[in-house]
């Protein structure tokens, strides 16, 4: 259930309210994938006892925003919001690619845009490569296409400029792309595998 505590005047409380996410005909999104079972399975339990105040969904609700800003500049070797299903074991997950970049040698270069902290970026976050490396395997299994890179494009919410003059490791930029590792198919699909078993 949704509140509003802060007694937001009413077209805030609407926007803040909005979702419109779907994961497609699927089991299990990506996103889900990568997060505990328990998770999933407590929150579909006690649905009716969640309370969350809309208050809380600003930064959920900015990121959309900033996703839907991005994706209408997409054009040229730019595809943005592809949604791809495949099933594994029986399974079908899928997930909703930021942008696939096509490159001169026909690969593909994902993109994944986050609105985070600065020290998300300063320390990184394991869930990224998780979350990238699953849609390259989408990329790989649902269109046969290789996948020759994966970027995070960073937009930093917390981002100060006094700080990037006078700290070494502090981000230059309010918006920045950083690289994520990409795993051998054969770790892919072992990631994979593991998580469909685990959910």
């Amino acid at each position: 259930m949704l509140t509003n505590d802060q007694n937001l005047p009413e077209p805030v409380f609407k926007a803040l309210s909005s979702d419109t996410y779907s994961r497609g005909v699927s089991n299990s999104s990506v996103t889900t994938l990568i997060d505990a079972p328990q998770v999933k399975v407590l929150s579909r339990q006690h649905s009716g006892d969640i309370h969350e105040d809309v208050a809380d969904r600003l930064w959920a609700v900015l990121g959309t925003a900033v996703h839907i800003m991005f994706e209408g500049h997409a054009d040229g070797n730019y595809l943005a919001e592809q949604r791809l299903t495949t099933e594994v074991k029986g399974w079908k997950i899928s997930g909703a690619i930021d942008i696939q970049k096509t490159e001169e040698d026909g690969s593909v270069t994902i993109l994944d845009y986050k609105c985070t902290s600065v020290w998300s970026v300063i320390f990184g976050k394991e869930s990224w490569a998780n979350q990238l490396n699953m849609y390259s395997y989408l990329v790989r299994k649902e269109k046969g296409l290789d996948v020759s890179g994966l970027k995070i494009v960073a937009i930093l919410r917390d981002w100060k400029q006094s700080e990037s003059e006078f700290k070494a490791d502090y981000p230059k930029s309010p918006i920045m792309v950083i690289d994520v590792p990409l795993w051998t198919n054969a770790e892919q699909d072992a990631y994979v595998l593991k998580r469909v078993q685990a959910h």
